[in-house]
């Protein structure tokens, strides 16, 4: 079986390990008055990756020269941004929220099919499986009773409180969770053991599902999936940079 970083130590270590430190701080009552500070420190991780970013796109001299893009786009979100929050129309951290939120999503996505890929073997179902463990926890999180709407504004997320509709995204999650075990029953059954592949659905499945069912506090919401996301992406963009660097050398 192929690992993204080599082997299942190094995999554990940068992609799986952050998210489970994370959600143990955050559920274990014991270490909740360091939640907040564990916060901080996600926040400065997931900065922190937008400047290995920069190191692999601004400082990479191939990088520069292959495409424009690297710098458009980001001057282009900047005047965007500076526009929108000198105007005054609203939403603004409503929308960095949800870009977020997909941007970090699209991460445990893309591992889920790294790993497909170095397995050769692609599953038509991993897609929806995959992302409906993390999308829907989110779409239930905005129904809650006690969701908490502000996370960098006063009312960044647009809840609407409805037990119904709570508990309606609850079952369909947890049918969406029943087939996915009975679908990896089934590959089990075939002599597939495709761990890798089971370890990163499993992981983006438990920080979605526990944070936004669950999670009392922002830093309960946000730290398990962005700090696993903070700290996985800079190992891969370390990795990348690595490689590219090699062949480009």
């Amino acid at each position: 079986m192929k690992w993204i970083f080599g082997t299942s130590l190094r995999d554990t270590l940068f992609l799986t390990a952050p998210g489970l430190f994370a959600l143990m701080f955050a559920r274990l009552d014991l270490f909740q008055e360091f939640v907040p500070y564990l916060l901080l420190v996600t926040v400065f991780a997931d900065s922190g990756h937008v400047y290995t970013t920069a190191w692999r796109t601004w400082f990479h001299p191939a990088e520069r020269q292959r495409s424009a893009t690297s710098w458009t786009v980001p001057l282009g979100l900047l005047a965007g941004f500076s526009l929108w929050g000198a105007s005054g129309l609203p939403y603004l951290w409503s929308f960095v929220i949800y870009v977020n939120i997909h941007h970090n999503l699209k991460q445990y996505f893309g591992i889920t099919r790294w790993y497909e890929t170095l397995n050769s073997r692609a599953h038509r179902w991993t897609g929806f499986i995959s992302k409906s463990l993390m999308i829907i926890p989110v779409v239930a999180y905005h129904f809650r009773k006690d969701a908490i709407s502000g996370i960098i504004g006063p009312k960044d997320f647009l809840l609407f409180p409805n037990e119904t509709l709570l508990t309606a995204t609850t079952v369909a999650y947890l049918a969406v969770l029943a087939s996915w075990v009975a679908l990896e029953a089934r590959e089990f059954s075939r002599g597939h053991r495709e761990w890798n592949r089971l370890i990163s659905i499993a992981l983006s499945s438990a920080l979605y599902g526990w944070s936004f069912f669950f999670g009392k506090t922002v830093a309960q919401i946000v730290f398990p999936p962005v700090f696993g996301h903070g700290m996985g992406y800079i190992a891969i963009v370390a990795l990348t940079m690595t490689k590219t660097r090699r062949r480009l050398a």
